[in-house]
């Protein structure tokens, strides 16, 4: 539900700053409300750098144990 908040608020920031972004659709694949966000930045050196972070989360709480299946993880 919120990620959708959250990628609206990043996309805004990286605008701001003149930052170049891409959103793709991988979000409806699984029912989300936002795709990954890629961004892209002039380097100086030869090469690539890619980093990931996530802006899902889940819930707090005692006793969430992570479940695998096939190529997700999910809370039980």
């Amino acid at each position: 539900e919120e990620e959708e908040a959250v990628s609206k608020v990043i996309q805004q920031k990286l605008t701001e700053l003149g930052i170049s972004f891409q959103e793709d659709k991988a979000g409806k694949s699984i029912g989300g409300n936002a795709g990954n966000l890629y961004v892209y930045l002039p380097g100086t050196l030869p090469g690539s750098v890619f980093f990931s972070a996530h802006m899902d989360r889940v819930i707090g709480g005692k006793g969430i144990r992570p479940h695998v299946e096939q190529d997700r993880i999910t809370s039980s």
